[in-house]
């Protein structure tokens, strides 16, 4: 091919743009969409203009619903009502889930309808200093946005704290 350039620039420019071609003082040949001076405007023929027709996409298969995973969270320790006895008021919660829960999760501890302490990355959870009597525990599986995916049934426990009261001296009677 004697003009590649020339063929390029046809093909590549926008119909009803204008090329112009010139000589250079060293008598090379150009062409441009830009006008210069002492450039010709060059008339192209309608068989120079290239038009390409893309064929209907095929679908190969029909897309299908995502389904949605169900993911179970179930409190390990300590059991349902079961009695804690810890005079500091100390005891821990665990929980597991099934399916693996999803990169960026993270776990909620609920004690007595409100959220204790802030997410964590593992569903453990060390509790310090809680009052004797009666608590409803929770934990919730939350996504990277914060989301709730599902959370556990709440189960209630009962924590013991000892108490050792002294005897009151005696007044002494003479």
């Amino acid at each position: 091919m004697k003009y590649p350039l020339l063929i390029l620039l046809l093909l590549s420019t926008p119909v009803g743009a204008a090329v112009y071609k010139w000589v250079d003082e060293h008598g090379n040949v150009h062409y441009s969409d830009t006008p210069v001076e002492g450039a010709q405007q060059i008339e192209l023929k309608d068989n120079t203009h290239n038009t390409v027709v893309l064929p209907k996409p095929i679908r190969i298969s029909e897309p299908t619903e995502v389904e949605a995973v169900q993911y179970q969270l179930q409190i390990s320790t300590p059991e349902q009502e079961a009695t804690v006895r810890n005079n500091n008021g100390d005891f821990s919660v665990s929980a597991m889930m099934t399916p693996e829960a999803p990169n960026g999760s993270r776990f909620q501890l609920m004690l007595d309808g409100k959220e204790w302490g802030s997410p964590r990355a593992r569903p453990v959870f060390q509790l310090r200093g809680i009052d004797r009597g009666e608590h409803t525990i929770a934990v919730k599986a939350l996504n990277a946005q914060g989301q709730t995916l599902t959370e556990t049934e709440p189960r209630v426990i009962f924590l013991h704290r000892a108490t050792y009261k002294p005897p009151r001296p005696q007044p002494r009677s003479n």
